[in-house]
């Protein structure tokens, strides 16, 4: 049997495909509020490990402070992501004397906010780290994601954070 490659009807699966994904992921943030979010409330950066969180998306959207700030008038720093693997690279990073942690095989691992936290403060002890994750959403990770980057735009333009570049944020 022949068969022949007809990218146009490729293309017109595959954007019927994207259409029907952003329609669900519509529909799955709409569901989303911060009643039915996992909030883990300020804790050290210093800890090994937060407590265990199951049910919901290893996705999140994450806030760092100093010590000092006892409200939310100095927020740091605001970033989203796979929040266990982003708090393990900055605190890798700050324990590093803020300089990027170079691998067995020769690969780097950088962290600008972490090198920017260590400049101003060395002691890990002093800064916090807050998180929210969300309820896993029916459009999968890709929904999970597009939320939390979204999350993070109005943490951002709420909370002003001092380390954050305006063209990350979201991404």
């Amino acid at each position: 049997m022949n068969k022949s490659l007809d990218i146009n009807t490729i293309f017109a699966n595959n954007d019927k495909y994207i259409k029907k994904r952003l329609s669900e992921i519509r529909r799955g943030c709409k569901k989303v509020s911060l009643d039915n979010c996992h909030t883990q409330d300020w804790l050290p950066l210093s800890l090994d490990r937060f407590p265990p969180i199951y049910g919901y998306s290893r996705f999140g959207a994450y806030m760092i402070k100093h010590i000092t700030d006892t409200g939310f008038d100095n927020i740091r720093y605001v970033g989203n992501g796979v929040v266990g693997s982003r708090k393990k690279r900055i605190k890798d990073v700050f324990q590093n004397d803020g300089r990027a942690v170079v691998s067995k095989n020769g690969s780097s691992s950088d962290c600008r906010v972490a090198s920017k936290l260590f400049q101003e403060d060395p002691n890990l002890g002093n800064w916090l780290f807050w998180c929210c994750r969300i309820p896993k959403l029916a459009g999968g990770e890709l929904a999970d994601k597009v939320y939390v980057e979204e999350f993070e735009r109005s943490l951002h333009d709420h909370f002003n954070p001092l380390y954050n570049l305006g063209g990350l944020i979201g991404k």
